[in-house]
């Protein structure tokens, strides 16, 4: 599949033999800021931001969908998008849904105080690199310098950690929110029926990655063009490491938990209820 350059055109299936057998290019360290932005008396750049917000998947460990879900009086994805709308830098949000579920998203976002920043609700795929794809697809290549991922999974990212991630996705080109690993950690063998330890795995320099992932703009439609990346995606920072471009870890000192089995609910709505007092 291609990305489409402009906004609202559908991906063309099929796979091109040059796609599978493409590789990034080495972009310069550190990258140069785009100059189309200035701001008023200044020589200082000024980057857009845009989001896809990733809502698209079946919550299969949750056992019920997880983004109509309410913690404190609200839904994830209410959560989610206000969260996202409420980064200053923001200026546009595409929504990624399940196929099918475009009006249910847009009947729960419209209302908010915040739409003005929902550019559109666009269905997405099986697999998370499609649906991102999709979302990358509506925003269209020409648009924003920088676009940030983030999981609707993921509904109380605060603002702050949100441009703090941003600020160093300008300097290096791309930044993850991300906390560090504190268990100890064992690595068991994999044929292992018993889960017998076999080595002890040291935890200097491990990250616990979140979202958002922020990237320049073409570097994630490039990325997103690799057939093997969107084959195997679980996260942008990955795909763009691996094919020879910078990017940095930003220590989240704010909880960023992920809803995922209902296990995690009361860590969710005890950061819930803090945000709102």
């Amino acid at each position: 599949m291609r990305l489409s350059g402009e906004s609202g055109k559908s991906r063309e299936s099929g796979e091109s033999n040059d796609s599978k057998n493409s590789t990034l290019p080495i972009p310069p360290t550190p990258p140069t800021l785009p100059k189309n932005k200035r701001a008023e008396g200044s020589q200082t750049p000024l980057p857009t931001l845009d989001t896809v917000i990733v809502a698209a998947g079946q919550s299969r460990r949750m056992a019920q969908d997880k983004m109509t879900l309410r913690i404190a009086g609200r839904t994830v994805l209410e959560w989610s998008f206000a969260a996202c709308a409420a980064v200053p830098s923001v200026r546009r949000i595409v929504v990624v849904c399940a196929a099918g579920r475009e009006e249910e998203f847009r009947a729960l976002l419209t209302p908010a105080d915040t739409s003005k920043k929902l550019h559109a609700i666009v269905p997405g795929g099986e697999l998370r690199s499609d649906s991102v794809a999709a979302g990358l697809a509506e925003l269209g290549l020409d648009n924003a310098d920088f676009v940030a991922v983030h999981d609707a999974a993921r509904p109380f990212v605060r603002p702050e950690a949100f441009e703090k991630c941003f600020v160093q996705a300008i300097r290096f080109g791309a930044a993850a929110l991300a906390e560090r690993v504190v268990d100890t950690l064992h690595r068991t063998g994999r044929k292992e029926k018993s889960q017998r330890v076999v080595e002890t795995v040291s935890r200097d320099d491990l990250w616990r990655v979140q979202t958002p992932q922020i990237a320049r703009h073409n570097w994630l439609f490039e990325l997103y063009e690799l057939y093997e990346f969107r084959c195997l995606a679980t996260d942008e920072i990955g795909g763009l490491v691996k094919n020879g471009f910078p990017a940095v870890m930003v220590e989240n000192p704010f909880p960023n938990p992920k809803i995922t089995t209902p296990a995690d609910l009361p860590l969710a709505e005890a950061v819930a209820n803090t945000i709102m007092q």
